[in-house]
């Protein structure tokens, strides 16, 4: 989660690597989206093409900062051409207790797409629609994942936000969440409809950062990856 929102190319890097290859080329040749105040890439794959949701804040009221009430999310089925389908998720029209969309993420499953997102630090909530663009509305009616979750707590200033869905090749279905603090990573398992969480979420640690040369503060970006297509792996850099 970026901690300053400006206007931001997001930009698509191709790495190739051909058989018998030693190195890895990678190339940022243009921006994708220059056009919106957008920011936290994720992708989803499905049907032959990608799905890039997106932090967005086109109107933010608030000057040289942001705000981010909405989802905007672009496509592309050759990586190239893209399609801008707009807002996907207003939270303050969808929900009647989240107000922000800091960092979604989507998947599928059955048919079904979710959309997980932060409602600033403070907790996080899920979305579902029967297309990946939506309409995306709120089937719980609150959080997903507060404070008061199993598991959550104890955390020092816990910010509940940048979700990840994940589903393992035995098809259960985890959520990793959290911030603000080298401890603060958590993990909860998800109900076979991804929807609700069905166990308390759990401690997740990481003892080593890349770091700059030179310094001992981690290097932190904002990146997605997007399954290989067509020989190429390729990745979302803002």
């Amino acid at each position: 989660m970026i901690l300053y929102m400006k206007k931001i190319n997001l930009t698509v890097f191709i790495g190739v690597v051909g058989l018998g290859a030693t190195s890895l080329s990678l190339h940022a040749d243009y921006p994708i989206v220059s056009h919106r105040y957008l920011a936290d890439p994720t992708s989803l794959v499905t049907q032959d093409r990608v799905y890039i949701y997106c932090s967005n804040d086109d109107e933010s009221p608030v000057g040289g900062s942001y705000n981010i009430p909405n989802v905007v999310c672009v496509s592309s089925s050759d990586m190239k051409n893209w399609t801008d389908h707009g807002s996907v998720f207003r939270a303050a029209d969808r929900t009647t207790w989240a107000k922000k969309t800091w960092a979604p993420a989507a998947i599928e499953r059955d048919g079904k797409f979710f959309l997980y997102f932060g409602n600033g630090g403070a907790n996080i909530g899920v979305a579902t629609a029967p297309s990946p663009v939506g309409p995306f509305t709120d089937p719980l009616g609150k959080a997903l994942i507060t404070h008061s979750t199993p598991g959550v707590q104890p955390a020092t200033n816990m910010w509940l936000f940048d979700p990840g869905a994940f589903i393992d090749d035995d098809g259960q279905a985890y959520l990793y969440f959290g911030g603000n603090g080298d401890n603060n990573v958590r993990c909860a398992k998800l109900n076979r409809d991804i929807s609700a969480s069905t166990a308390r979420s759990s401690k997740c640690t990481r003892r080593t950062f890349s770091r700059p040369r030179g310094s001992s503060r981690p290097t932190a970006f904002t990146t997605s990856l997007i399954p290989p297509r067509r020989g190429r792996r390729c990745g979302l850099i803002t």
